[in-house]
């Protein structure tokens, strides 16, 4: 595993970190930082939702995951999210 960590402090001081392996394709993903997200299970479905696909697929299932749920993301966007794992997997 080539696992690589990215970090971004978003306006407010919050902070979003992205623990990925990727290469052509999402290996690995942790998503955390020191945000809150209602409901609370929906970063750990968008893990698991992105993992084994390429980044154009991850931000497709990311978009819809996101319209599917409606989570509030309190410190953080999921603009965010997309913003660190395109940098990621650049």
């Amino acid at each position: 595993m080539n696992k690589r960590t990215f970090i971004k402090r978003v306006p407010g001081g919050k902070t979003l970190q992205i623990d990925i392996d990727c290469n052509e394709r999402i290996n690995y993903v942790l998503i955390s930082g020191d945000f809150f997200a209602y409901p609370e299970d929906f970063i750990d479905k968008l893990q698991e939702a992105i993992t084994g696909k390429n980044i154009s697929e991850a931000i497709k299932t990311i978009t819809f995951l996101y319209k599917k749920m409606k989570p509030e993301l309190l410190g953080i966007s999921i603009d965010d999210i997309i913003d660190v794992l395109r940098k990621a997997c650049a």
